[in-house]
């Protein structure tokens, strides 16, 4: 199958997002598509990354890469290979910056041109996806008392996608796992707030303050954020 190239550049089913793009600070180029996305293939250099996986990943996989791909050719640039490196971390092409997610059939990718921001965080989750169960292990014990009665688990599941969206933005930048409870989170209408509780090298020291926004888009809860 042809490669996306800068004269054919679209694959059905993949489009912009502007719901996406809206959520971060700086312009940006922002993608979207249903999992599995008929005629999107990989490079070699990502096939490597999920050799042995099963089909489910396999599809979630190559959507995201196809999303992301298709970021750099709104960004004006030639398609490229986005490997995996540490701790899972895509690794854009010199001189992008950007974030792939996937959740329950929807994946997207979201890419700027360095310069604006240091780096880009961006998670999608079903609606409710994180239980009572969960809470003990992705939440703080503030975070916990601070649930609203109405909407609980969808207030959980937006804590948990902010959380995500931060730790793919910051590991860019300070390679550090960060765990769920080493990070607090505040939640507004749209709006959220990370407060690292640990110093992150080239991130923040405790108490440090960084702003994400938050929306609902088609049963899901998308979060981003830029560092």
């Amino acid at each position: 199958m042809n490669r996306p190239t800068m004269d054919h550049p679209a694959i059905a089913g993949i489009e912009a997002c502007p719901s996406l793009a809206a959520l971060l600070p700086v312009p940006v180029a922002a993608m979207r598509c249903t999992i599995p996305l008929a005629g999107a293939s990989l490079w070699p250099s990502e096939e490597a990354a999920i050799a042995q996986a099963v089909a489910k990943r396999r599809d979630e996989f190559t959507a995201g890469r196809a999303c992301a791909r298709h970021c750099l050719i709104e960004l004006g640039l030639e398609p490229a290979p986005i490997p995996v490196g540490e701790m899972g971390m895509p690794l854009w092409p010199d001189g992008v910056t950007g974030s792939i997610t996937h959740s329950d059939g929807i994946a997207m990718a979201v890419a700027l041109r360095d310069g604006a921001v240091r780096s880009l965080g961006i998670d999608i989750e079903p609606a409710s996806s994180v239980t009572d169960a969960m809470h003990a292990i992705v939440l703080t014990p503030a975070e916990r008392d601070a649930l609203p009665p109405q909407d609980r688990a969808i207030a959980a599941t937006a804590l948990f996608a902010a959380k995500e969206a931060f730790y793919k933005a910051q590991f860019p930048i300070s390679r550090r796992f960060v765990d769920y409870r080493e990070v607090g989170v505040e939640l507004a209408e749209g709006r959220f707030s990370v407060q690292v509780q640990s110093d992150i090298p080239s991130i923040g020291a405790a108490g440090q303050r960084f702003d994400g926004r938050w929306c609902m888009l088609d049963g899901h809860v998308l979060t981003a954020i830029a560092l």
